[in-house]
């Protein structure tokens, strides 16, 4: 099988496949229990954070010696602080839009003294919807420098393992756009549309990313890069929702340690 075509379909399991899967429980599941998806992206979270720190940096650190002496180590300090700046950037982006939202939500509520049952269910439905989109933006965003990595790690035979993390990471998301928009009334068809919508850039980044690959001097930072991605998103949105939704944090924290050796042990055998 050609080399491509093998990447190509890591990446339609990892990023089409997970979200719309996530979106299909979502439908099915009309409440599904916080410390179940908590437990999930703790495990999702200890898994992204094993392939980050023990495969994808030191491989990117391997392929930058090997350009010069000292390469490795700049190739790991810039990837990692490009990847964390731009995933932070787009939240900023991200979060304006949701905090101007909830000052419109919020107007809306400070005018709507003696509305009736309908108005405000239509006014609770806005609201999901706009969350909704908002989680479905977030994740198309997300999802294209983590194809990038899926892409670039099969130069160094990663991508397998990081198209099993990637997969478990997608479900949550794909519930976390299905259940807003769910309870905003759209249609379940619809739904499933923009879950599977949400994974399409994961096959996008993978096709750029194999290409980047190509070059030993670009695999370096396209690896360190993609795991400084994965690192800022586990710590700035997987983890504390994580111990948001699970209560038992001691359960959260051993499913963390469980994803995480669970993937070391994996990427090890392969």
């Amino acid at each position: 099988m050609p080399s491509i075509v093998s990447v190509i379909l890591i990446a339609l399991a990892a990023g089409v496949v997970g979200t719309t899967l996530g979106g299909v429980l979502g439908i099915i599941v009309k409440k599904p229990k916080k410390g179940y998806i908590g437990g999930m992206l703790a495990f999702a979270a200890g898994a992204m954070l094993g392939m980050a720190l023990f495969e994808m940096l030191p491989e990117a650190y391997e392929h930058g010696a090997e350009i010069f002496s000292g390469g490795g180590l700049v190739a790991v300090l810039v990837g990692l602080a490009l990847g964390c700046l731009f995933v932070f950037g787009f939240n900023l982006l991200i979060n304006r839009k949701k905090d101007e939202s909830a000052q419109l939500d919020g107007a809306e509520l400070a005018g709507g003294v003696g509305e009736d049952s309908e108005k405000i269910e239509k006014r609770d439905k806005r609201k999901f919807l706009s969350v909704g989109i908002a989680v479905f933006i977030a994740i198309i965003l997300h999802d294209l420098p983590e194809g990038i990595a899926i892409g670039a790690g099969y130069h160094v035979g990663l991508a397998f393992t990081l198209g099993i993390v990637m997969l478990l990471h997608n479900i949550p998301e794909g519930l976390a756009i299905a259940v807003p928009l769910k309870a905003s009334g759209m249609h379940n068809v619809k739904i499933i549309g923009l879950t599977f919508a949400a994974g399409i850039p994961t096959l996008l980044g993978a096709i750029l990313g194999y290409f980047i690959g190509m070059n030993d001097f670009l695999i370096a930072y396209t690896l360190s890069f993609a795991a400084g991605v994965m690192m800022y998103i586990v710590f700035s949105e997987m983890l504390p929702t994580a111990y948001e939704y699970n209560k038992k944090h001691h359960i959260t924290t051993l499913c963390i340690v469980l994803g995480a050796v669970v993937m070391i042990v994996f990427s090890s055998l392969i």
